[in-house]
């Protein structure tokens, strides 16, 4: 299982430097072949940009060996269930798009997809396979921090995966631009630790060793989230 949030080029993040960003045509160098199970699943978070989501269904997803299955939406609402945005809302939209794609069978010489119809949250799919979709609704936290969909992919795409010799095992998962670590996976990113919780009983302060955690550049925790250690002024 791969889970990847690019960081996509907007013009907004870019203006604030929430994070650094990247040019959509990066995503090409990503050996994903390389790194996916036959049997796995590639899910990457996209923004609701026409643009992004052609371009990684119709030549991402194939040049990675990839078939695109189906298209998810996470629905960000407030406490008290309403959409943190009106869904009419012309400059933003209340929710966000997962793309997921399995690979391509052996026998399948047919790697083309298209997005003549994208599904979106007023109209209908019509591409040349079943695509599945789905609706995840949540509060939103910090900036950019997305909900974790592991267990879902799993039940979705994983449970019951022809050659699974062991079903009990647990699948190898992968996170690309990470921003915050998660149990089972392997978090890969510049800032894998941005949004880290440690827990309401860690109070503000260092963290010590017995915290389990490599602190040789300075960790302190603020909130209950890991933030890097103040480093000290040098005349």
């Amino acid at each position: 299982m791969i889970v990847m949030d690019p960081p996509w080029q907007n013009a907004s993040v870019d203006r604030m430097s929430h994070y650094g960003t990247m040019d959509l045509y990066d995503l090409f160098k990503i050996p994903i072949p390389h790194l996916l199970s036959k049997d796995g699943v590639v899910a990457v978070w996209i923004t609701n940009r026409a643009k992004v989501q052609k371009v990684v269904v119709e030549k991402l997803f194939p040049a990675w060996g990839l078939t695109w299955v189906a298209h998810w939406f996470w629905l960000k609402v407030t406490t008290h269930g309403e959409p943190v945005l009106s869904l009419e809302c012309g400059h933003r939209k209340p929710y966000e798009g997962i793309l997921i794609g399995t690979r391509i069978p052996s026998n399948n010489t047919d790697m083309s997809t298209t997005t003549a119809d994208l599904p979106n949250v007023d109209k209908e799919c019509s591409s040349p396979h079943s695509v599945k979709k789905k609706l995840l609704v949540s509060v939103p936290s910090q900036h950019s921090r997305k909900p974790s969909i592991a267990q879902l992919l799993e039940k979705e795409f994983l449970a019951s995966s022809e050659g699974n010799s062991n079903p009990d095992k647990e699948p190898r998962r992968l996170e690309l631009f990470a921003r915050n670590l998660e149990e089972g996976f392997v978090s890969w990113g510049n800032e894998p630790i941005r949004y880290q919780y440690c827990g309401r009983g860690h109070a503000n302060g260092k963290l010590d060793i017995q915290d389990g955690l490599d602190i040789q550049d300075g960790l302190d925790v603020q909130d209950g989230f890991l933030v890097p250690a103040p480093r000290p002024i040098v005349d």
